[in-house]
């Protein structure tokens, strides 16, 4: 499981209140010995009892990535529990809040979504998607370069398939599988709804930035004095606007 799905987990799931169990790496679980009193999108604050004291730690963001990753590591047999001690410089309650999270339903079924994303994926068909539209190629040659080290527009498409059981236009509805059958599976085009000719190359692209058409629409999308909205083609192709002029 990816850091980034582990921590919007632990953000929905962690509840404050909640009792976790203090496990180390050398001694195991130790017993319920402190409770979350807070969350935000930065820490988790942790309140703990020594000797009829109460303390509180902030447990950071950054130190849980550090320990994931090393979690990570001890999970698939690389770290013995000795190593896994010595390589975090995070405390032990960072540590217990994963395995906590580990241990529980919720985490599963994020990394049941994630592998479904995965292997959708691998049925995605990656398509330049952009590039045949005069007004942003440069742009968006230069932008592909480098939006394909995460691969965004396979990753939308891969994850509207593994939610969705299929790659639909969201103007006009067209399915390439139900039309033309094993040729058309994992076949879609990515619209950037930002046009290319107004990204930088050091923009990022996020899934919420791309919109998913098939190739009629998504030529048309292109095609007028300025690039139409997803929800202005929808309305042309319902006949509410009878002419537009190109």
């Amino acid at each position: 499981m990816t850091f980034s799905t582990f921590w919007h987990t632990l953000q929905a799931k962690l509840k404050v209140g909640e009792y976790i169990k203090n496990w180390t790496a050398r001694k195991g679980y130790l017993g319920d010995q402190f409770k979350v009193i807070a969350i935000s999108p930065i820490h988790v604050r942790v309140e703990i009892e020594l000797d009829n004291a109460k303390s509180i730690q902030s447990v950071r963001k950054s130190d849980f990535e550090v320990m994931h990753n090393n979690w990570e590591s001890y999970c698939s047999g690389k770290l013995r529990r000795t190593e896994l001690a010595k390589l975090t410089r995070v405390s032990k309650y960072t540590m217990s809040i994963i395995k906590h999270l580990d241990d529980s339903p919720t985490i599963q079924v994020a990394a049941d979504l994630e592998g479904l994303y995965e292997e959708a994926e691998t049925l995605v068909v990656d398509e330049d998607d952009e590039s045949a539209f005069p007004e942003g190629r440069e742009s968006f040659q230069t932008h592909r370069y480098l939006e394909r080290d995460g691969k965004i527009p396979s990753k939308a498409k891969a994850k509207r398939l593994a939610e969705t059981g299929k790659l639909e236009c969201e103007v006009c509805k067209m399915d390439f599988h139900c039309f033309y059958g094993k040729l058309g599976d994992g076949f879609i085009e990515a619209h950037h709804t930002v046009p290319v000719s107004m990204l930088n190359g050091e923009m990022n692209t996020k899934v919420s930035d791309l919109a998913l058409v098939c190739s009629n629409c998504h030529r048309m999308l292109h095609r007028g004095q300025k690039l139409l909205s997803i929800d202005e083609l929808r309305v042309l192709i319902n006949g509410s606007i009878s002419y537009l002029t190109p």
